[in-house]
């Protein structure tokens, strides 16, 4: 019976390790590649579907990190208004909005005297912060959003390489790189971000 050569083996087994881990590694860097184009996609995505009236799509951000709501309340209500925000960035809220968005989410009002009050103050030092935005509905209503939302004079810079050639979506970019480079601005939809 022949003998095995255990040093061989190991040597193989080594080598075999390292191949797969530098190919690992090759793999996950294409994979980040791909991500970051596809983050940048949807960003530009969302910053055009407004122009359009098409709704957005929510972006890698928007869904990879949840927290449950037990890491929210050991943050305190601050964080978890700003999450609500920061979570949606394509969308307005009313203080009353927010707060039942945390409600849904299983947030316990029942230690609170006016949870809409609480709600709202927590807005207002948050966008007198400018950590949060302050803006008003088209009925006149005071909404807040959050400072990452995505602005409509962005698409030139987001769409940059990204369109293919000769497609409508490039098509449309040019037109709104157009009229941005007459130095006019795009008015924008009524509602825009708001889930109707």
């Amino acid at each position: 019976m022949a003998e095995l050569d255990y040093k061989r083996m190991f040597a193989d087994a080594k080598a075999e390790l390292q191949h797969l881990q530098a190919s690992k590694a090759n793999l996950e860097a294409k994979l980040g590649e791909f991500n970051a184009k596809i983050e940048a996609m949807t960003k530009t995505y969302n910053a055009i579907a407004p122009l359009i009236d098409e709704p957005p799509i929510p972006s890698i951000a928007d869904t990879v990190l949840v927290p449950n709501i037990e890491v929210l309340k050991a943050a305190g209500i601050s964080v978890a208004v700003k999450f609500i925000l920061d979570s949606a960035t394509t969308e307005f809220f009313t203080p009353a909005e927010v707060r039942d968005r945390l409600a849904k989410q299983g947030w316990d009002w029942d230690r609170y005297a006016n949870p809409l009050a609480t709600v709202h103050t927590v807005l207002v030092r948050l966008a007198e912060s400018k950590a949060v935005k302050e803006d008003r509905t088209p009925e006149g209503r005071k909404c807040f959003y959050s400072a990452n939302r995505i602005s409509r004079l962005a698409v030139p810079v987001l769409t940059e390489g990204f369109a293919v050639p000769g497609t409508e979506l490039a098509s449309k970019i040019d037109s709104v790189r157009g009229v941005l480079s007459q130095g006019k601005s795009i008015p924008p939809s009524e509602g825009v971000g708001r889930k109707k």
